[in-house]
């Protein structure tokens, strides 16, 4: 019988390690690709997006009803996201105007809000984000 989770993050981290028989030329050492693709939002960060978010509440620092903002090129946005919505916290995820659309699709899926910033000027420019 299939185990029955209570929610989503659960599920986080259990992925398979599948040996990897063509790079290994059956010699040793046995190579083994772990298929971080099978977590739930399909994230590499996932992992972790829950960690982080789990030592915040532990330390205090994260409370019932909370906001996190993340800046990110979109992977960690995505696991954020997602662990934001499962333990019911706000999500603002920062990321560059370049990053592709869809990892944007799925930040707001998550109930997540999406600011893009602009990749096209300097650092130091008056409407760069940093400023």
């Amino acid at each position: 019988m299939r185990k029955i989770y209570d929610n989503i993050l659960q599920t986080i981290g259990d992925t398979p390690l599948v040996r990897l028989n063509r790079m290994s030329l059956d010699v040793p050492p046995t190579l083994l690709g772990k298929v971080e693709r099978f977590n739930p939002a399909g994230s590499v960060k996932e992992r972790v997006s829950k960690a982080i978010l789990d030592d915040m509440e532990e330390r205090g620092e994260l409370k019932p009803g909370g906001l996190v903002v993340e800046a990110t090129s979109g992977n960690m946005g995505v696991g954020v996201a997602m662990a934001c919505a499962a333990k019911g916290y706000g999500c603002i995820i920062v990321m560059p105007d370049k990053m592709s659309m869809e990892r944007e699709w799925i930040i707001r899926a998550f109930g997540g809000t999406v600011i893009r910033t602009r990749s096209d000027i300097p650092w130091d420019h008056p409407e760069s984000f940093l400023n």
